[in-house]
Formats: C-alpha cells, sequence, structure tokens
C-alpha cells in the first residue's frame, strides 16, 4: 500500500520561497516528488498539508496538489490490476509520465474527477456549504447510476448518450421530479466543463441532453393563517424554535441559507438592519428588520450565539407546526414525473416549506401597492423577473373580485 505525504524544504530560493514536494512510500523505501510548486513559507498550512487562502495562488497549487495525489492512487491501483511487481520508482516514473501528458488524464474514472471536483469545491468556496451538498448529492446519483449498470465510466465515455441514460436513471430509478432531475444534469455539467478546463477532452454531444421544467403550483399561507401560527401552543423547545424562524422569514424574505448567517456582528438593532452576503450569489445586500420581530431577532441571533439551524429538521417540524395551528385545508398538488403530470390533494401543512416564507413575503410585500417589480427586485436580490415570478402568488378568488371591480366601470372612461 502506497502512502503519500506533502512537505516542504528547509532550504529558501533566492526569492525566500520552500519548495513543496510529496514523499512516496512503498514496501519501506520511498522518493520524493517535486510538482513545481515553490510558496513563501507563510503561506503553508502545516496542519491541513495545504496552502492557506491567503496566497494569491493557492486554488492553482492545491488543485495541482489534489491532481498529484489522485494520480498516484490511480497508479497505484493500475499496477494492482495488472498483478505485475511495482517498486517505488516506478511509481514516480509514471506520475512524471501522466503529469507531462505522455498519459491521458482519459483514463481516470470519472468518479474519481468528480472527488477532485468537490475537493475544489470545498477548498475555494467554503461558505456555500448548501451549493456543495448539492453537488455531493448528484455525485452520489452518478456512482448509483455506475453500480447500477455494473460499469466505471471514463471521460472518454462522456456524450450525449451518457447523459441520456443518466437522466432516465434518475426518472425510472430514483422516480425523481423534472425539476429534481434537471437540477442534477444542470450540475452534471458544471462538473463536464471543469473537466474541460482541466484539458480533458470531451465529446460535446452532452450539450443536447435536456430536461424540460413545468412550472408548477406554489402555495403560500394566508394572514389568518400566519397568525394562526404565531398564536398556536407549543410546548417543544424545537418547534417553537423553527416557527419562530419562519415567522422571521415571513418578514425578512431571506432563503433559509441567509437566515444561517445572522449573527450578532451583522445586526444593527437600532437602524433595524442586517448586512448579509447572499450565498446564492455572493451579492451584499441589507435587510430591512420591522419593529415586530426585532425581538425574535434578538432572542434567536444576538441571546443566543450557538443556534443551530438543519434544513431536514426545520422542514419537518414546520410542516408538524403548521399542522398544530390548524392549517389543514386540502390542496391540489402538480408534478412532473418523466414529463407525465401528476395530481395529488393534500392537506396545506404538507406542502410548507421553508421558502413558502419567502413566497410569503414577496407576495404580501407586492400586494401593499408599495413596490414596482424592479423595485420589489431589488429588495429580493432577484436577476430575472421570470425566476421572480413565480414568487407571486394570487388567489383565484381575488383576481375574479378585481375583475368584477373592473368590469363596473369604464376601462377607458
Amino acid at each position: 500500500m502506497v502512502k503519500i505525504s506533502k512537505f516542504t524544504s528547509p532550504k529558501k530560493d533566492d526569492d525566500k520561497n520552500i519548495s513543496v514536494y510529496f514523499r512516496i512510500t512503498h514496501n519501506s523505501k520511498s522518493t520524493s516528488y517535486f510538482p513545481g510548486i515553490k510558496i513563501l513559507p507563510k503561506f503553508w498550512d502545516k496542519e491541513k498539508r495545504i496552502i492557506k487562502s491567503s496566497c494569491s495562488e493557492s486554488r492553482t497549487y492545491n488543485r495541482k496538489l489534489l491532481k498529484c495525489e489522485d494520480a498516484i492512487h490511480d497508479i497505484e491501483t493500475n499496477f494492482i490490476n495488472s498483478e505485475e511487481p511495482y517498486s517505488v520508482t516506478d511509481i514516480k516514473s509514471s506520475l512524471e509520465k501522466r503529469l507531462n501528458g505522455i498519459v491521458e488524464p482519459n483514463n481516470l474514472y470519472i468518479s474519481k474527477l468528480f472527488e477532485d471536483f468537490l475537493y475544489n469545491l470545498k477548498i475555494n468556496n467554503p461558505s456555500k456549504g448548501n451549493s456543495n451538498k448539492n453537488y455531493i448529492s448528484t455525485y452520489k446519483k452518478f456512482v448509483a447510476f455506475e453500480e447500477h449498470n455494473s460499469a466505471k465510466y471514463t471521460p472518454r465515455d462522456i456524450n450525449k448518450q451518457l447523459l441520456l441514460n443518466f437522466k432516465n436513471f434518475l426518472f425510472k430509478g430514483d422516480k425523481l421530479q423534472n425539476s429534481t432531475v434537471q437540477k442534477h444534469i444542470k450540475r452534471f455539467k458544471t462538473f463536464i466543463a471543469y473537466c474541460s478546463n482541466e484539458g480533458i477532452e470531451i465529446d460535446k454531444s452532452y450539450k443536447q441532453v435536456r430536461v424540460k421544467v413545468y412550472d408548477v403550483r406554489r402555495f403560500i399561507l394566508t394572514r389568518d393563517e400566519i397568525k394562526a401560527l404565531k398564536e398556536v401552543e407549543l410546548i417543544s423547545e424545537n418547534e417553537i424554535k423553527y416557527r419562530d424562524l419562519f415567522i422571521i422569514q415571513c418578514y425578512l424574505g431571506i432563503r433559509i441559507s441567509d437566515l444561517k448567517q445572522i449573527n450578532e456582528n451583522n445586526i444593527d438593532t437600532k437602524e433595524h438592519t442586517i448586512d448579509l452576503q447572499m450565498e446564492k450569489s455572493d451579492k451584499p445586500f441589507v435587510c430591512a428588520v420591522p419593529e415586530y420581530i426585532i425581538p425574535l431577532v434578538r432572542k434567536y441571533f444576538i441571546d443566543t450565539n450557538d443556534i443551530v439551524i438543519k434544513d431536514t429538521d426545520y422542514n419537518r417540524i414546520i410542516k408538524k407546526v403548521c399542522m398544530k395551528a390548524g392549517i389543514t385545508t386540502q390542496v391540489e398538488e402538480i408534478n412532473y414525473y418523466n414529463n407525465k403530470k401528476v395530481k395529488s390533494y393534500k392537506p396545506k401543512y404538507e406542502v410548507v416549506t421553508t421558502h413558502t416564507a419567502r413566497r410569503n413575503f414577496i407576495t404580501y410585500m407586492f400586494k401593499t401597492g408599495k413596490y414596482s417589480v424592479p423595485e420589489l427586485m431589488l429588495v429580493t436580490r432577484h436577476t430575472s423577473i421570470k425566476e421572480f415570478m413565480k414568487y407571486l402568488i394570487f388567489d383565484d378568488y381575488e383576481v375574479r373580485e378585481k375583475a368584477r371591480s373592473i368590469a363596473n366601470n369604464d376601462l377607458y372612461g
């Protein structure tokens, strides 16, 4: 079994840089490999054995280190599978050939390259926890797809047909909705683009694969239902916490990923504002805090420094709280599975999620008549009108009543 470690040379060059090396050990014999990386000593993280983010080239260098490490493991696997005897010198020789382009990177498995991609996401985008988790989910789906087919794919296999097969597996094997499959395929294409940027030749036909996304019915809570939610008596601390957080979201209109960023350092209780950095777009924005929820914001984000917000717990518990609040009206839910329309009827509390609060905020802010669509988009930080319009929910009764009121007047009078 090959052992790999990273170390730096004690000697500095003329520019006061130190060199980063790999130590490769096999059968009690070692050799070193220099990947061509030199840095100032202050940029080397001795505990994590990576280049610190304060180094301007950290992303490139850490990616190169990871690529070398993956290549060493892959070379060892090839030697083991060949059942031929090999030495640490053989490993180093193969590594030099591979990294100098003599051996095509297409020999690597897609799953291995995906792990490289995920590591880079973690290193370069540590703040985007939810986004990184989504990519991990797509990676797991692809591994399951390989296991289902008893196959291991390489970049040479990437083409239109592979993505069509992966898409069909998600539809039929996991029975996922169109919207969910579309997100997995979109993330997988982002990974393929990463491979292409790494110099791996890819068949461009994969770009032809699309997943149709349909508009589905979305729901908000009525004013009476919000009132019932505020007033419902709860005993469980978790139920109280997630009910209060949901109310905060209803008044701030922020996503759960942004809610997690709130802390005493970015809250200004005098000015009634919160300074946030949107996780989804990395854009800074100032959120206005209504007087009503100042006590809740203080309770959970100033007086308490260690609040834990778990997405799955939040979505599960808020449904339970809504049920206790009597939000049980039957609603028609429409979803699409493999382009087939599926209707179902559920009590309303079952379709409530953390994102319902954001839809509530946008819809009721618009109904105040104080904001035009472009103005409200600035508040919610939407950049696409198409996406923004999905958050405006109007009741059929409201629309009919407005139509009647207009019908009683001369439209052109």
